[in-house]
């Protein structure tokens, strides 16, 4: 188990110990079979696609279908019958197509006439141009090879629109489709930030944002020449444009806009509809002619609109059916095209924009928009009953990117990023084995002996993690239970394996008088429930006597409880009972559903089945932990902190904090839009947050400067502004809270602005070897060979060209030793003796176990062994 620098050898550290014990199966009554009528299978089992944005169908050949990777590249599956992919097109040899947040290769349409011409559409934002290295928003024509159906002509790239976006990678959208009139239509977004801060959601005679467009790319002789624009890519400026505006295009010779005068030679003929923040993906109903446009929303409601020509839906005077964060600033002319349907930040935060179904697989859902949150996983289908829009929650997974139909076989394909399903294409399939037979009350679950008195059944066993989640002052109580003698499978750093039938419980009482328990009220009883490949989530509202619970809707409760806070004032603190697909917004897989039940958060020693013993020692005695700590580990496993146990370091308690209340989004494989990593194993700079652009949201001030976290600058931090809620930036956690978690803000507060001499590894390693990616300034690379490798060095605070600067206890020995040393932030050290140089173990003066101690440094007075004694510092949490 151990991992730590230059170490061989484990030292020991006893304790009481149990007798061995078998698991104790509990017999519960909560069902382990899918919970959902429809589910996702394999599209085309052995294909896996990087960051795929797009399904394309071949015009000339129902078999062909074509996906785009966000990185630049575009595949062609030959037959959808056999899964073989070939590459038709990389961008990335011909430019920097930078594959970060909403920036890369985002849409491609293959033209009506495809068979004759072999034209084709992208939309892509290159960065090394012939106009510079500015990242731009381009619209290009290139041509299949005149050989080679299954091969691109690289140099065939006739440019339409070559758009300048220096600004922020965010809301580029980029979607482009024919419409049954031959025309390509493509949408962009607000250019980023948060509130229309670049000023270009209502301009209709500006630049090329925050709308949706309509071009001709035949040039028809009837059309018109775009006005002149720096967008509009000319070879020189007495050539034509690429494509002309249609005729009938609603803004087309317009005088005015949102009644205030605008100069018809300036207008944006391209313009459909306006008055979009972040349309990432829009679908073109060829039977009805609408166009439906999912608009990603910012602090309050996602959108679903449909265009027909000449709407304005509102962005930034109205947030879906809200008023928008610019309401004050709207001309008394203007005129909304409102949304047909919006969903709130409760049910999700990123729409992913889907199809309209018109397919015989499913007839149940012919005539259904189908769409998808990327970050709840909601899959729903939206129906139109006499033009009351009403939607239908099919499934959930997360990291849903796109959607589209295989043309031979009519199944319904879904795009899936790198989540549990590993960059796929999914179709989706009914379930006919549902089993929803769910008991009612809470006494039915068997969960409990006495429900009144929360005596748990046999199997059900009490746990307390070490740092528990936020939960708007909640007082919580936490069991858990294994269905069988199946053992868990234990990690030290990622999340545990489970045999299906798990299940973890939480209740929830609130203080209806802050500070005095005995005005505690029962509020509800999550269940967590591992299936056989996933997890669902389901809960028990409390009757006001608090004598059982009920099952909870499936859409979640709304509550308000009248309290007295902690200043004494009476107040309404309302309470979200968390819907099914929010419990595993929070749950997720790649978390391991559990999230305070791992080994940093068991790693604690207190009163646990009636003895004090370190829990993760007594759940492997017990034979719940597969392969999980002996004794002898155990000094060298970390722990979370507690908030405010000042002994601790700092960054180890914010890091602790960060870890529990963020990482089931913030880590690889989550659904952040803001992918940081705050996984407590990740040193911190790795975790991309320092100094880093913040994505959804960003800039909610309007500050250019502000990053996740300025190290020493808590004002322009979003991470701690997002946490309180400050600045105009939105809240987060973005569900499941509403009270801010004072201690929580001020301890990341006080984290950030510690690291005034914060200095970054890239720019450490330029100041030492003048080039970052030298190979000499790698993370383990020991340049000047003093036995300590650059990651140390760096820590350290010392030169890694000069043998003698690096990391050294001072030791002066006499009757007594007498050690200092410097502490290294996020870095425990664990000092270990031997008599021989060969067994080594825990030397009791030291740090008895991994310890990240508050202090810049240590000092130890301690007796000298005789007749000899021998020392070592280990670093436990770094790489060798």
């Amino acid at each position: 188990m151990m991992k730590g620098l230059a170490l061989t050898a484990i030292g020991s550290l006893m304790l009481p110990q149990m007798a061995m014990a078998a698991i104790t199966p509990a017999d519960l009554a909560m069902p382990t079979g899918v919970q959902s009528e429809y589910m996702l299978e394999d599209a085309f089992p052995g294909l896996t696609f990087r960051d795929a944005l797009s399904i394309e169908h071949d015009p000339t050949d129902p078999n062909r279908i074509y996906v785009a990777e966000k990185g630049g590249k575009l595949w062609v599956i030959p037959d959808v019958s056999i899964p073989e992919k070939e590459l038709f097109l990389d961008l990335t040899v011909l430019h920097r197509v930078p594959n970060v947040w909403e920036a890369g290769l985002l849409g491609v349409a293959f033209h009506p006439n495809y068979a004759e011409n072999g034209y084709f559409y992208v939309f892509y934002c290159p960065e090394n141009t012939a106009q510079g290295d500015i990242r731009r928003n381009r619209i290009s024509r290139f041509q299949v090879s005149a050989g080679n159906p299954n091969q691109a002509d690289h140099s065939s790239e006739t440019i339409l629109i070559n758009q300048a976006d220096p600004a922020e990678p965010f809301h580029d959208a980029g979607d482009l489709h024919f419409g049954a009139d031959g025309y390509l239509y493509f949408t962009i977004g607000d250019r980023g930030g948060a509130d229309d801060q670049y000023n270009v959601s209502q301009r209709l005679d500006h630049e090329y944002f925050s709308g949706l467009f309509r071009i001709d790319v035949d040039k028809r002789p009837e059309n018109l020449e775009p006005n002149p624009h720096p967008s509009v890519y000319r070879e020189t400026s007495e050539d034509l444009a690429n494509y002309s505006v249609p005729v009938d295009n609603p803004w087309v010779g317009a005088t005015e806009f949102n009644g205030l005068p605008v100069n018809p030679d300036e207008v944006i003929m391209e313009y459909f509809a306006i008055g979009l923040r972040n349309p990432y993906r829009f679908y073109i109903d060829e039977f009805m002619g609408d166009i439906w446009i999912a608009d990603v929303g910012q602090n309050s409601e996602e959108e679903i609109n449909i265009a027909r020509g000449g709407e304005n839906f509102g962005w930034a005077f109205r947030e879906g059916s809200l008023n928008g964060p610019k309401i004050h600033e709207a001309p008394e002319a203007f005129v909304e095209t409102p949304p047909v349907y919006t969903y709130p930040r409760e049910l999700g935060h990123a729409i992913i924009g889907g199809i309209l179904y018109r397919g015989s697989v499913h007839p149940e859902l012919y005539g259904a928009y189908l769409f998808a949150d990327y970050v709840s996983g909601r899959i729903t289908a939206l129906r139109n009953a006499d033009g009351n829009y009403k939607p239908e929650l099919l499934l959930a997974q997360q990291l849903v990117s796109g959607f589209d139909t295989n043309p031979v076989t009519g199944d319904i394909l879904i795009m899936v990023k790198g989540s549990s399903l590993g960059n796929k294409i999914m179709k989706l399939v009914r379930n006919y084995d549902v089993n929803d037979d769910l008991p009612i009350m809470l006494s039915g679950t068997l969960a409990f002996l006495s429900v009144n008195e929360l005596i748990p059944a046999p199997g059900v066993i009490p746990y307390t993690p070490n740092l528990s989640f936020w939960s708007d002052m909640a007082v919580k109580q936490r069991w858990f239970a294994l269905p069988n003698t199946t053992p868990i499978d234990y990690h030290e750093n990622e999340p545990w394996t489970y045999p299906e039938g798990t299940v973890w419980i939480k209740h929830f009482e609130l203080e209806m008088e802050r500070g005095n328990p005995a005005s505690k009220r029962r509020v509800e009883t999550r269940f967590i429930v591992k299936t056989e490949d996933d997890a669902y989530g389901v809960s028990y509202q409390w009757n006001e006597a608090g004598t059982n619970a009920q099952l909870a809707p499936q859409e979640g409760v709304d509550l308000e409880f009248e309290i007295i806070d902690e200043n004494g004032l009476e107040r309404t603190q309302p309470w979200r009972i968390p819907s099914r697909s929010q419990c595993m917004q929070c749950h997720t897989k790649i978390a391991g559903y559990a999230l305070s039940f791992n080994s940093r958060q068991l790693n604690r020693v207190t009163e646990f089945q009636e003895a004090e013993q370190n829990v993760l020692q007594a759940l492997t005695q017990m034979g719940y932990l597969q392969d999980g700590p002996t004794a002898a580990d155990l000094p060298y496993l970390p722990a979370y902190a507690v908030t405010n146990d000042a002994t601790q370091s700092l960054e180890h308690r914010a890091r602790s904090y960060l870890a529990v209340n963020c990482v089931q989004c913030h880590q690889p494989g989550g659904p952040a839009i803001t992918p940081f990593d705050v996984r407590p194993q990740i040193p911190l700079h790795q975790t991309q947050m320092m100094n880093a652009l913040p994505g959804n949201d960003s800039g909610g001030n309007g500050n250019p400067d502000n990053r996740i976290i300025v190290p020493g600058e808590p004002e322009l931090s979003v991470l701690l502004q997002r946490m309180c809620e400050c600045e105009g930036f939105s809240r987060m956690p973005p569900l499941g809270s509403y009270e801010i978690d004072e201690g929580g803000v001020q301890l990341i507060h006080d984290w950030i602005a510690s690291m005034v001499d914060y200095e970054s590894y890239e720019d450490w390693t330029a100041r030492y070897f003048g080039e970052p990616h030298a190979p000499e300034a790698a993370l383990g690379s020991d340049p000047d060979q003093d036995g300590q490798h650059n990651e140390v060095e760096y820590l350290a605070k010392t030169d890694p060209t000069r043998y003698h600067s690096a990391w050294r206890p001072e030791i002066q020995i006499g009757d007594n030793w007498h050690i200092e040393f410097a502490t290294m932030p996020g870095t425990p050290i664990i000092i270990e003796s031997s008599t021989n140089l060969v067994d080594w173990s825990i030397w009791p003066y030291g740090p008895a176990k991994i310890d990240y101690p508050a202090s810049p440094s240590m000092q130890i007075e301690a007796p000298f062994a005789e007749p000899t004694e021998f020392l070592r510092f280990a670093f436990p949490t770094l790489q060798e």
